[in-house]
Parts: C-alpha cells; sequence; structure tokens
C-alpha cells in the first residue's frame, strides 16, 4: 500500500519501533499498523486510525510486556474511534479504558 508520509516516502514503512520491558519489539507503520519485528500483527487489533492516538501508546510500549502490549494497543484503537487527539487525553483515555477492562476480566 502507498502512503503520503511526512519523511517524503511514498512505500508503506516503519516510522517508530520501541522495545516492551521483556524485550519484544513494536513497530508503529507508516499505514497505522502495528506489528512485532517480524511483521506479525498483535492480536486482533491490526490498525490504530489515528497517527497521533498511535504515537502516543507507542511511548507507553516500554512500561509494557509481550503478554500486555496487546490490551494496551487495543485500548488505543478504541480511542483513536473516539476522536480524542489531544497527548494527555489520549493517554488519560487509554488508561481508563485498561481499568475498565481489567476490571470486567479482558479486553474487546
Amino acid at each position: 500500500m502507498k502512503t503520503d508520509c511526512s519523511c517524503g516516502k511514498n512505500e508503506t514503512h516503519i516510522i517508530m519501533s520501541r522495545n516492551t520491558s521483556d524485550g519484544k519489539t513494536v513497530c508503529l507503520w507508516s499505514d497505522g499498523y502495528i506489528t512485532d519485528r517480524t511483521g506479525e500483527f498483535y492480536g486482533h487489533v491490526r490498525k490504530i486510525c489515528s497517527l497521533e492516538v498511535a504515537c502516543v501508546a507507542m511511548g507507553e510500549v516500554g512500561l509494557e510486556t509481550q503478554h500486555t502490549v496487546n490490551e494496551l494497543i487495543s485500548a488505543a484503537a478504541r480511542v483513536a474511534r473516539s476522536k480524542v487527539r489531544e497527548p494527555g487525553k489520549i493517554r488519560d483515555a487509554i488508561s481508563r479504558i485498561r481499568q475498565t477492562t481489567e476490571t470486567a476480566g479482558g479486553v474487546e
């Protein structure tokens, strides 16, 4: 898929990568997809439709483990659908969703 990235590249490419606290690599692609280093998706969430939300979520990856990073990505995808775009509000919304799903016993 072609994208028009602010860096000038037209092909889809990794724009950010972070490691979880236990060393698993998480990559954010220019088209909003989130994968591991080999291009495999995390769980059922494939794409965060807002790069603003995805970037905030990527900033939190280092606090996660390979077992909890999918919960972060799922919460971020829900926030992206809500149209929240200010970094502090994004982080708060992700945290609230995660607290709610932990209390309910899982993620959607």
